[in-house]
């Protein structure tokens, strides 16, 4: 039962730790490269069609 326990704890630690970054990478976007949203942006343009065959 402690090594169920244990994995568990790692996993939530590394679910926060994860979580947080990503958090904070897409607040760094925001504030210091000005980003806009993806609402706001055209998207993926016309390099998507490359990659995408059934477009």
């Amino acid at each position: 039962m402690i090594n169920f326990t244990f994995s568990m704890l790692y996993y939530w630690i590394a679910y926060f730790i994860v979580t947080a970054i990503g958090i904070l990478h897409t607040i760094f976007n925001i504030v210091a490269l000005h980003m806009k949203s993806m609402k706001d942006s055209p998207g993926m343009g016309a390099g998507k069609s490359i990659y995408c065959l059934w477009i």
